[in-house]
């Protein structure tokens, strides 16, 4: 399973259950690092950014022949490992006294999400397991207006299978003769 595919799952399932639960239609889901992207966004908003693949077991090799009989098929199968990350910001506005999401609700929620039996049933139906979720840190930084604000993130681990197909045309004898020399 490629990288696109993998998100193609799980970000629209982790959105539409972050803003059921929040009853927020705003809230953003958005992968990290997009090139055409400029800057945050003014909307509570969750990113995601790819870590690193790790691959697991032996890899698998079949030789068959295809059902036709006219190729031999040859499927390698990989079990792989993929470390994504999920960050959070949410806009606070001192002036609230406190009322609103932060953006460590925001992380949480998307975490509790992944963990959701709906969400778990999209990817599962698709050969995506989640292997395990870490707990929810925070970063505390200072952005580009001089004021202090959460960056809360947690890192998510997905298991599947990276297979690659390719096939041989079978080679035939047209006419074997045996002749002394």
């Amino acid at each position: 399973m490629q990288d696109n595919d993998q998100i193609r799952l799980f970000a629209p399932a982790i959105e539409a259950f972050v803003r059921t639960q929040t009853g927020d239609a705003t809230v953003v889901f958005l992968q990290n690092d997009q090139p055409t992207v400029q800057g945050m966004t003014s909307v509570p908003t969750v990113y995601f950014t790819k870590l690193f693949d790790v691959r697991r077991h032996f890899m698998s090799k079949v030789d068959k022949i295809s059902d036709d009989g006219t190729q031999y098929v040859h499927t390698e199968t990989q079990s792989m490992e993929t470390h994504w990350q999920f960050m959070a910001t949410a806009r606070q506005d001192p002036a609230a006294d406190g009322a609103g999401l932060t953006a460590s609700d925001y992380a949480n929620m998307a975490a509790q999400g992944l963990q959701h039996d709906d969400v778990l049933g999209v990817l599962a139906a698709q050969s995506l397991s989640v292997l395990r979720i870490t707990q929810v840190r925070s970063l505390k930084v200072q952005n580009g207006e001089g004021q202090f604000e959460d960056w809360p993130s947690f890192d998510l681990v997905v298991s599947h299978e990276a297979v690659t197909v390719t096939t041989t045309p079978i080679a035939t004898v047209k006419d074997l003769r045996v002749e002394s020399i």
